[in-house]
């Protein structure tokens, strides 16, 4: 019933407080709704792609969240890592790359690096064909533009320290 009552409204946000659950849910199902009508005559391998990167999207969904989100993920994420590599360590092999917490650059240079390789790309190839996505590059590039500052910031202070 909700559903059906967010699809009707012409904007989703419609006299909804833009941060509340029902908010999130209303611009959700405009967004499911526009993507399914843009795809209706798309070739099935188009079909399946789209939704292969909407899964990956919703993967790292977190690096499009408000900063202060975003930055608990990542922190739980590198620790997660981080209990991976010495797992990988305790049994003797090869330790996975951004796993070691005894030889780590820094998390904002693999952040920086990760969003330039891997999460930037794909977000601005499904923003390009399914444009009401946008915010997710909007939140995206925030985040990114922090991270790229941090790392910034880490290198002129090493460059002044030697």
């Amino acid at each position: 019933h909700l559903q059906v009552k967010c699809l009707n409204q012409k904007e989703p946000e419609f006299e909804l407080n833009a941060d509340s659950a029902r908010a999130r849910h209303c611009r959700a199902c405009h967004w499911e709704l526009r993507i399914v009508t843009s795809m209706a005559s798309a070739p099935p391998e188009h079909k399946l792609l789209a939704l292969q990167c909407a899964l990956k999207l919703a993967d790292v969904g977190h690096l499009s969240t408000p900063p202060e989100v975003h930055r608990k993920w990542t922190s739980k994420l590198e620790a997660e890592f981080f209990a991976q590599g010495d797992e990988e360590r305790k049994r003797g092999m090869a330790i996975s790359p951004l796993m070691d917490r005894h030889n780590q650059t820094g998390v904002s240079k693999s952040q920086v690096g990760f969003f330039e390789i891997v999460a930037l790309p794909l977000v601005k190839a499904y923003v390009s064909q399914f444009p009401d996505a946008k915010p997710l590059l909007d939140g995206a590039m925030s985040n990114y533009n922090l991270w790229h500052a941090a790392a910034a910031e880490g290198d002129e202070k090493s460059s002044r320290a030697s």
